[in-house]
Formats: C-alpha cells, structure tokens, sequence
C-alpha cells in the first residue's frame, strides 16, 4: 500500500503473512521426539532391561516416565551400592549411573563394575554417566572411571533417547553375531 501527500511525503506499507516460528519450531520440534520415541520402541524388545542408579527423587520420577514412554523395563537403584547389587542379579542392556551419591558414588561403582565384567570376562555393560558437574574435567573423570558415555544435568531427554538408543542397537548387533558364530562354531 502506497499513501502519499504532496509536500509532505510518501509512506509505503508493505503487509507480510508471518508464521510465528516458536510454532513451527515446537511443531517440528515434536514430531522430531515422536520419531526418535518410535524409533527406539521399535529397538527394545521384552527382554531388554535399564538399571536407573539415582538418589534423587524428582529425577527418578523423570527418569521413570522416560523409560516407560520408551517401553524400556528398569530397575532402580539409591545408591552405588545398591546398584552393584542389582548388576549381581540381574543382565542390564545400559545403566544410567547418576555420580554423587551416598555410601558408593558413580564413580567407584562403574570402577567395581568394570573389575567384575573383567574377572568374569563379561562383556562390558554400557553405563552413561550423569551429573550437574559439566566441566570437561567431570566428563574426563566419568570415562576415566570406565563409564561407556556422559551426559551433564539437567537432562537432556533427547540426547539421552539417543543414547539408549545407540546402546540397545549395539547390543542387538553384538548379540546377533555372537549368537551366529556359536551356530557356525566360530
């Protein structure tokens, strides 16, 4: 639209249809959660199992919803202690090993995890670590201690998804193989 008055100018208006982006981006945002939601249902089966090791509640409740919205079964362990406990009984596909903790940390109980798989030549079990400490140092600290990944806090549920997901999907291919050589005698 174009208004114009001599001697005093001319006044050009130009009317854009804008999307509001925030919608499109939650729109995409969304389908792409959905997608990566589907994706790692169709990866778990009945079989596979999660060792959530967390001492606080309200990130047990979160870490909860998040397995079953995924279809993943999990134990829950307090503590490091109990968390080696519950490795002791039962075969868990990943464990998500939250660091500080009271009477073990995540640390020591990885260290003691992987001294076990060790002296009974077990494959190693994936265990992401998670902690409010994002330093590169706290990162270098949960490999050093022989954790498989890391994940700072607060948690990311995609990135976490995509974790297990990476994880689940190794552990299926690994199975496979080890499963047709000992048909092939390999």
């Amino acid at each position: 639209m174009v208004e114009s008055e001599a001697g005093k100018g001319s006044t050009f208006t130009l009317i854009l249809p804008i999307i509001d982006h925030k919608i499109v981006t939650d729109i995409n945002d969304d389908g792409l959660k959905q997608k990566l939601t589907k994706r790692l249902r169709s990866a778990i089966n009945n079989e596979q199992r999660a060792l959530v090791v967390e001492d606080y509640e309200g990130n047990v409740v979160i870490l909860s919803f998040l397995m079953e919205e995924i279809g993943l079964n999990y134990d829950i362990a307090r503590n490091g202690q109990e968390a080696l406990n519950l490795w002791h009984e039962n075969h868990y596909d990943v464990v998500l090993m939250d660091v500080q903790m009271p009477i073990l940390d995540g640390l020591s109980a990885t260290k003691a995890i992987r001294k076990l798989e060790q002296e009974n030549k077990l494959p190693e079990t994936p265990i992401i670590g998670m902690t409010a400490h994002a330093l590169v140092e706290d990162r270098q600290k949960c490999i050093d201690s022989g954790m498989s990944d890391y994940l700072p806090k607060p948690l990311d549920s995609d990135r976490l998804k995509e974790k297990i997901f990476n994880f689940i999907r190794e552990s299926k291919v690994q199975t496979a193989y080890m499963q047709d050589n000992k048909k092939t005698g390999s």
